[in-house]
């Protein structure tokens, strides 16, 4: 079949997935967060998730109660602990913005103070999965970057593994804190990974 330049932008027609490095992550195309999505359909977002660990779904428009659903499809949204309210609807939205009017910032975090972290690493029960939606970008910089702790723990010298081995790390941010295992072993298939962030 012959390709012409009308048809190199278009959408695909049904869900797809492309490897986005041998990392982690995948894009998924194909798909609109703002139609419903189906028990199948939920299936293979999970499927993907769980093989890639990071999913990037581009040119969605999303409203916040879209945003919640989605986020639903991996479980329960978990709320802000911080104390700050973002969202009068939802416990779970939290505004990341280095905007200020009057002089005081808008959303959290609003000077990159929070570098390499995993979410809720501090709390008794850490985040299973951050959902995030950008609204405004910068130019350029502003990169979210993710790492892979399930080869970073698959890499590590054998001398390493047992070292940390029944270990348990300090997860500490603000008030909360928490100790957990070094190497957090996942449930559905035993695959352990560093738990230090």
């Amino acid at each position: 079949m012959a390709t012409t330049a009308g048809n190199l932008h278009e959408k695909p027609a049904a869900f797809t997935v492309r490897q986005l490095s041998p990392a982690l992550g995948a894009e998924i195309l194909g798909v609109d967060l703002r139609d419903p999505i189906d028990d199948a359909l939920k299936q293979k977002f999970l499927d993907v998730w769980h093989q890639h660990l990071v999913i990037l779904l581009r040119n969605q428009t999303l409203d916040e109660e879209t945003q919640v659903r989605f986020a639903e499809t991996f479980g329960p949204p978990a709320k802000i602990t911080s104390g700050r309210t973002f969202s009068t609807k939802h416990p779970s939205v939290m505004l990341i913005s280095n905007i200020r009017k009057d002089g005081k910032p808008i959303g959290a975090l609003p000077d990159g103070e929070m570098h390499f972290h995993t979410d809720q690493c501090h709390q008794e029960i850490p985040a299973k999965a951050s959902m995030l939606y950008a609204i405004e970008i910068p130019s350029k910089g502003g990169n979210t970057l993710f790492s892979n702790a399930y080869r970073a723990y698959e890499t590590l010298p054998e001398e390493m593994k047992h070292r940390i081995a029944g270990r348990r790390a300090l997860n500490a941010y603000d008030k909360d804190s928490t100790l957990r295992t070094a190497a957090r072993i996942r449930q559905r298939d035993a695959r352990r990974s560093i738990s230090i962030a």
